[in-house]
């Protein structure tokens, strides 16, 4: 992995809810809005986030998926390698592989890898996590991560709340929809705070494009909730 010293970012203290990508807003909507911990399984939140990623890689350019296998192939945009490390890792990983792997593939090679801790430490040297680590009596090192700036972790789940404000006609952004449809494929859409009706959370559904739509199907076999919704 290309260490973080190649890439220049914003420190915390400087950015506003709006400036965190896709993958921030996620890691944040995964913590308990007071404590801050994390309310979901680790392997779940790890899955959720290179969804995240993924889908980065495919709004920019970088990534295109195959409509009917899910086959995802890195491409070489004339705008240069994704700015992020860990994006940049996860394309250059795409990139050599032969022959080209299903998406549900790299979610589950990249959820046992885990991601979360992966994007945890990113975040660590963006400024937006402070990492602890202490021993436990037995001997074993134990690491935490904790918000630097509540405010700005709570950014995300304000955000969402304000689109969904008019339950029946919710105004939602480019990463809003991107957001619910990963935390619904993860049976997580309860983080939201609000009781989303299916007839909207189909229509948000159709207006993905059809390679985020499709990553978006895998992701949801890999939880296993395929059977709870008929938005695959």
């Amino acid at each position: 992995m290309s260490g973080p010293d190649m890439y220049q970012a914003p420190r915390a203290a400087r950015l506003h809810p709006t400036d965190l990508g896709l993958v921030e807003r996620l890691y944040f909507l995964y913590l308990d809005e007071l404590k801050g911990h994390l309310a979901v399984a680790p392997h779940t939140a790890s899955l959720g986030l290179i969804t995240a990623d993924l889908i980065g890689l495919i709004d920019n350019g970088y990534v295109t998926a195959h409509p009917k296998t899910g086959a995802l192939r890195s491409r070489r945009p004339s705008h240069g390698p994704p700015a992020s490390p860990l994006a940049h890792t996860v394309w250059d990983r795409i990139l050599y592989e032969e022959p080209a792997l299903p998406a549900e593939d790299w979610l589950r090679y990249w959820a046992i890898e885990d991601y979360f801790t992966a994007v945890s430490e990113q975040m660590v040297y963006r400024g937006l996590l402070h990492r602890t680590a202490r021993r436990t009596w037995r001997g074993a090192d134990v690491v935490a991560y904790d918000r630097a700036h509540v405010t700005l972790s709570q950014g995300p789940f304000r955000e969402l709340q304000r689109a969904f404000a008019d339950a029946h006609h919710p105004n939602l952004t480019h990463h809003d929809l991107r957001l619910v449809a990963v935390l619904d494929a993860l049976n997580l859409t309860r983080r939201l705070g609000v009781a989303l009706e299916e007839a909207h959370l189909n229509a948000f559904y159709r207006h993905l494009p059809p390679p985020v739509h499709l990553l978006i199907t895998h992701l949801r076999q890999c939880t296993g909730t395929a059977a709870m919704t008929n938005r695959t």
